[in-house]
C-alpha cells in the first residue's frame, strides 16, 4: 500500500468500459433479434440450461429484474456464497459500480456511482440507504453486517428518491431475509479456517400450527490470531468475534393476511481500527515491521451491539394491498484507537456512541394485473443518535476533552407513484415524494483540568433546523421484444441537512440534491441462457457533505457542485447445465466542479508538528472513494461423478484505485482480488456438504479505509489471505 501524489487519468477506462458496455450490449440485441427472427442460437444439448426469473421488490410489489426500469444488481444466497460475499464489505467485489468502504472498523460506508459520504457519527447518514426487510436502518454501523441468513440482496443504483426516501440519494441495499415457511427444515454448520478463524450457525424453520411458522438463525464468527499485532504492545491486532441471531414469527389467520414479527440482535467486539501510517510518522520514520502491523501505545478496541424488533403486516383486498411496517432498533458502539500512529501519547480518542429509531409506514399497493398501477404511503421515523460522549486525550491540552452531542429527527414523508401501460410493450412511470425533517442538536464540549475542574471550552449548543423537500422520478420503458427492454428515467434525490457534531457553532448543513438522468436495457438471450443488463448515466450532484480531519477532529465541509457520468453492466451467462459465468464492470467520471473551500494537507510527510492545513479550490479533482474503472468475472463449473457432485466457483475483482480526500494527495492503489470455493456434496448423503473456501488468495494488501490527517494518512487494511473449510448438514 503506498500513497501517491500525482492524478492518474482516468478517461482511457472510461473510454474501454463505455465501449465494452456498447458492444456487450449491441450483442445481446443482435442475438435477441436473431431468435425472434427464428436464427438457430443454441444447441440441442443445452436446451435445459436457463437462467432462472429474478424477482425483485424495487417498486415495493414483486416484480421480474428485467421489467423494472432500474439499474439493478441482484444476488441470491448462492450467488453470495460463489462470489465469496460473507458480509455486505464483500459486496464491492460483485456489485459493479459499489465501493464499500468503513470507518473506525465499525461503520459502514458504501459509496454507489460516487456517490457517499466518508463520515461518521451521530446525525451522520449515509445517502447509500440501508434496508433489512423492508426497514430503513439509520446508524451507519447497522450497514456493516454479516449476510448469513439472507434470501437475497438487492443493489439498487442510482436516487430511489420516491418509494425509498429515506436518504436515498446514490441508491439502496436492500437485505430480504428468509422468511418462515410450514415446512419443517434446516441446517446446523460448522467452520475452521487460517488465522485461527471458527464459526457454528443454525438455521431452524417449519410450522407450528395451521396458522403460524417460525424460523430461527444463529451465527457465532471468530478470529483469534489477527495478520498483524501491535509492535509496541505485542497485541494481535485485527482479532474479531461476533454471534448475532434473528427469529420470524409470521401468522397467516386467512389467506389474504399475512403477519411477521421479526427479532435480530448481533454483538462483535474486535481489536479495530487498526490504523497504519503509510508514509513517515511525525517523527519521520516509517512505521516498522509488516504492512498489517502497526506501533502503537494504545491497542485499537471496537465493541458495538445492536438490536431490534419489527412488525410487518400485509392484507390483500380485492383491488389493492395494505402493508403496515412497523420498527424499533437500539445500538451501541464504543471504540478506541490512537490516531496519531506513533508509540507515544500525543492524540487518543475514546467515544461511545448510542442510536435509536422508531419507524411507521403504510402503504396501499394497487393490483398488478391493471393497466395503471400504483403505490402509495406516508412514512413517519424517530431517531436519537448521540456521543456519550467521546473523548480525545491531546498532549497538546492540559486534559482530555469531553464532547457530548445528542442529535434528534422527526421525519416525515408522503409519496406516491404511478406507471401507465401505453401498450402491453411501453410503459410510463411517475413519482413523487415530499420529505419534511425535523433536526436537533444540544451539545457541549468542555476540559478535565488535572485540578479536576470541567471548564467548557466552547459555548454549548442547543438549537434546531426544518429541512423539507420534494423529490420525483420519471422513466419510459419500451419492450423491444419479450426479452430485450430498454429505458429512460429521470429522478431527483435529497439527502436531508444535518448537523455535524463536532463543529462548533452548531451550523447547519445544507440538504445534498441529486438530479440523475439514466438510459439502460435489460437482454435475455440465447434462449434465456445469457442475461445482460447496462447502463450508462449522467449525475449532477448538489452540496456534497464532506470529511475532513484537522486537528484530530471530524469536520464536514459542503462542496456545491460535482458532476459525475460513466456505465455499469452485469452478464450471466448459463452456458451449460454445469457451466456458468458472472462477471460485472463499471466506469466513472467524476469531478468536483465548484468546490473552493476544500481541505488540503500540504507535502508528502509531516513534520514535527503534523501535515500543514490549508483550504484550497478542489476544482476538477477526483471525488474521493470512487474508483474510475472496476471489473470482476466469476465462472462455476459442477462436476457430478460416481462419489458426488462437486462444484467449483471463483471470483476475480480489479478496482482501479480511489483517492481518500477531495485533496487528491493520499491514494489507494489499482489492486486485485480472487476468491473461490470447492463445494461437495456425498453421493451417499446428500444432506451433507463439505466447501472449501479462499479469500484474497492473492493476499493482497488494500485499504478498506485511507484518511488523511493531520499527524499522516491512516490506512486500514482488508484481511489478507484466509482459507478454511465449512460443513453444512441440511435437514
Amino acid at each position: 500500500m503506498t500513497t501517491e501524489s500525482h492524478r492518474t487519468p482516468g478517461a482511457a477506462p472510461l473510454r474501454v468500459a463505455l465501449g465494452a458496455t456498447c458492444v456487450f450490449a449491441a450483442a445481446a440485441l443482435h442475438v435477441a433479434h436473431a431468435q425472434q427472427a427464428g436464427g438457430a442460437t443454441a444447441n440441442s444439448a443445452n436446451e435445459g440450461a436457463e437462467l432462472t426469473e429474478v424477482v425483485i421488490t424495487a417498486q415495493k410489489r414483486p416484480e421480474k429484474m428485467q421489467d423494472v426500469p432500474i439499474a439493478v444488481t441482484a444476488l441470491d444466497a448462492s450467488d453470495l456464497q460463489a462470489q465469496g460475499v460473507g458480509g455486505t464489505l464483500d459486496l464491492t467485489a460483485a456489485v459493479p459500480g459499489l465501493n464499500f468502504t468503513d470507518g473506525v472498523g465499525v461503520y459502514g460506508l458504501p459509496v454507489i456511482r460516487s456517490v457517499g459520504t466518508t463520515s461518521q457519527g451521530p446525525g451522520i447518514e449515509n445517502p447509500v440507504a440501508t434496508y433489512v426487510d423492508g426497514v430503513y436502518m439509520v446508524a451507519a454501523s447497522s450497514s456493516l453486517m454479516s449476510l448469513n441468513d439472507v434470501s437475497q440482496v438487492a443493489v439498487l443504483k442510482g436516487p430511489q428518491g420516491t418509494l425509498f426516501g429515506r436518504n436515498a440519494t446514490g441508491g439502496l441495499i436492500q437485505v430480504t431475509t428468509k422468511d418462515p415457511t410450514h415446512d419443517f427444515n434446516g441446517n446446523v454448520q460448522g467452520t475452521v479456517g487460517s488465522v485461527g478463524t471458527s464459526g457454528e450457525g443454525l438455521y431452524l424453520n417449519g410450522g407450528l400450527t395451521q396458522t403460524l411458522a417460525a424460523n430461527f438463525a444463529f451465527s457465532n464468527d471468530e478470529q483469534t490470531r489477527g495478520f498483524g499485532r501491535n509492535l509496541y504492545t505485542g497485541q494481535y491486532v485485527d482479532t474479531r468475534h461476533s454471534t448475532a441471531m434473528r427469529g420470524k414469527l409470521l401468522w397467516q389467520p386467512d389467506e389474504k393476511t399475512d403477519i411477521t414479527l421479526s427479532l435480530d440482535y448481533a454483538r462483535t467486539r474486535a481489536t479495530l481500527p487498526a490504523y497504519r501510517i503509510v508514509n513517515d510518522t511525525v517523527f519521520n520514520t516509517p512505521t516498522p515491521g509488516g504492512p498489517f502491523d502497526i506501533n502503537l501505545n494504545v491497542t485499537p478496541a471496537v465493541a458495538a451491539r445492536e438490536g431490534g424488533l419489527s412488525l410487518n403486516a400485509r392484507h390483500d383486498f380485492d383491488s389493492l394491498q395494505f402493508v403496515s411496517i412497523s420498527a424499533w432498533r437500539n445500538g451501541h458502539t464504543h471504540d478506541l484507537f490512537d490516531a496519531d500512529g506513533v508509540p507515544a501519547p500525543i492524540l487518543t480518542i475514546d467515544q461511545t456512541q448510542r442510536n435509536s429509531q422508531f419507524s411507521q409506514e403504510f402503504q396501499l399497493i394497487s393490483s398488478a394485473d391493471l393497466r395503471f398501477n400504483w403505490v402509495a404511503g406516508v412514512f413517519f421515523m424517530k431517531a436519537d443518535s448521540k456521543y456519550d460522549p467521546a473523548i480525545t486525550n491531546s498532549a497538546s491540552a492540559p486534559g482530555p476533552f469531553y464532547l457530548y452531542a445528542d442529535l434528534k429527527l422527526t421525519s416525515y414523508a408522503a409519496f406516491a407513484q404511478g406507471t401507465y401501460k401505453f401498450s402491453d410493450t411501453t410503459n410510463l412511470t411517475g413519482g413523487l415524494r415530499y420529505s419534511s425533517d425535523d433536526r436537533a442538536i444540544v451539545s457541549n464540549q468542555f476540559m478535565l483540568l488535572p485540578n479536576g475542574v470541567l471548564t467548557d471550552v466552547v459555548t454549548p449548543q442547543d438549537t434546531s433546523k426544518n429541512f423539507a423537500k420534494p423529490t420525483w422520478r420519471l422513466s419510459l420503458d419500451h419492450h423491444f421484444s419479450p426479452d430485450v427492454m430498454g429505458y429512460a428515467s429521470y429522478n431527483r434525490g435529497f439527502r436531508s441537512g444535518t448537523y455535524a457534531p463536532q463543529i462548533f457553532p452548531a451550523t447547519p448543513l445544507n440538504p445534498e440534491v441529486l438530479d440523475a438522468f439514466e438510459a439502460g436495457v435489460k437482454t435475455d438471450a440465447l434462449d434465456h441462457r445469457l442475461r445482460l443488463n447496462a447502463a450508462a448515466f449522467y449525475y449532477d450532484y448538489k452540496n456534497r457533505q464532506v470529511l475532513a480531519i484537522v486537528n484530530g477532529f471530524q469536520q464536514v465541509y459542503v462542496a456545491p457542485k460535482s458532476v459525475s457520468y460513466g456505465a455499469d453492466a452485469d452478464l450471466t451467462w448459463q452456458a451449460t447445465d454445469s457451466f456458468a459465468l458472472t462477471a460485472g464492470a463499471s466506469a466513472i467520471h467524476a469531478r468536483y466542479k465548484s468546490f473552493e473551500d476544500a481541505v488540503f494537507t500540504a507535502g508528502t510527510n509531516p513534520g514535527p508538528f503534523g501535515y500543514a492545513v490549508t483550504i484550497q479550490s478542489a476544482d476538477g479533482n477526483t471525488l474521493e472513494s470512487t474508483p474510475s474503472w472496476t471489473f470482476n468475472v466469476g465462472p462455476s463449473y459442477r462436476l457430478p461423478t460416481p462419489a458426488g457432485e462437486f462444484t467449483a466457483s471463483a471470483n476475480f475483482y480489479h478496482n482501479g484505485g480511489w483517492w481518500a480526500s477531495p485533496d487528491n494527495r493520499a491514494r489507494q492503489p489499482a489492486y486485485d482480488t480472487v476468491a473461490a470455493d470447492l463445494v461437495w456434496v456425498p453421493n451417499f448423503y446428500r444432506n451433507l456438504s463439505l466447501r472449501a473456501w479462499g479469500k484474497n488468495l492473492s493476499n493482497k494488501v488494500y485499504a478498506t479505509q485511507l484518511t488523511e490527517t493531520g499527524f499522516g494518512d491512516n490506512a486500514e487494511f482488508a484481511p489478507g489471505r484466509t482459507w478454511g473449510l465449512t460443513v453444512d448438514v441440511r435437514f
